[in-house]
């Protein structure tokens, strides 16, 4: 290649620039840059929650400026019972007592369907005593196990059901006591009133939920005998499938 003396100068710049561009520590600054910005994107994919419930903060504390009373607005009560609560319960589930009780009612069960309802129930009436949050924290990998055990087809049909069903039963079942969730702990403290009273004034709710927690699964698993010592489920939101016994 024959050179010029107008050509010199920017074929200069353009080498200039590439050995810029190119150098290790340009290269090792545009590495950090991109895969810190993967590491926020992934944080906040990851913690989607966390990161609405952090802007949602940020944009009431430019609403109603920060001040001496925000102090006042914190239960300390509640949160130290709800501390003790789940601090009494992160032990006990550990030791597995949980899983020794489901071990026993499912011990028990002489057909799929009794199964699954156990299932549900373990939801439903663990969490008005443990909290809907660790009654799925305990059952729902439980279940996971459980259907394991049927193959992968009829456990592929039967999970996302049964799990849907659980997380309903938790949060309709926690609905009874003061200790079933963090939202009822408040309140009960707030209103003052006798444990007695709360249990009155949300067991019809609670009946009413169970009637209709009952009624879906009745619409959702109904499991027969095929006769020859297999069930099938019909009428599940994910068709129908067979269960040898």
């Amino acid at each position: 290649m024959r050179w010029t003396v107008g050509s010199i100068p920017e074929t200069s710049h353009l080498i200039y620039k590439y050995a810029a561009e190119n150098c290790p520590e340009n290269i090792w600054l545009r590495y950090k840059k991109e895969v810190g910005m993967e590491k926020v994107t992934g944080f906040i994919k990851k913690e989607a929650v966390l990161c609405i419930a952090i802007l949602l903060a940020l944009l009431s504390a430019w609403v109603v400026p920060p001040d001496r009373g925000y102090a006042a607005y914190i239960d300390f009560r509640t949160l130290a019972i709800l501390f003790c609560l789940m601090s009494v319960m992160a032990g006990l589930q550990n030791i597995g007592i949980f899983r020794w009780i489901a071990r026993g009612l499912l011990d028990r069960v002489k057909s799929p369907r009794g199964l699954i309802l156990v299932l549900m129930l373990l939801c439903f009436f663990s969490s008005m005593l443990i909290t809907n949050d660790v009654a799925l924290l305990t059952f729902v990998p439980f279940t996971f196990t459980v259907l394991g055990l049927l193959g992968g087809e009829q456990r592929r049909r039967l999970v996302l059901p049964l799990v849907a069903m659980q997380t309903i039963a938790a949060n309709l079942g926690s609905m009874l006591t003061p200790i079933g969730n963090p939202q009822n702990l408040y309140l009960y403290g707030k209103a003052g009133m006798p444990m007695g009273d709360f249990l009155l004034l949300m067991l019809p709710y609670a009946l009413v939920s169970l009637a209709l927690l009952g009624n879906g699964f009745s619409q959702i698993y109904d499991i027969k005998s095929t006769g020859d010592g297999g069930y099938v489920v019909a009428g599940s939101a994910q068709g129908d499938c067979d269960i040898n016994a």
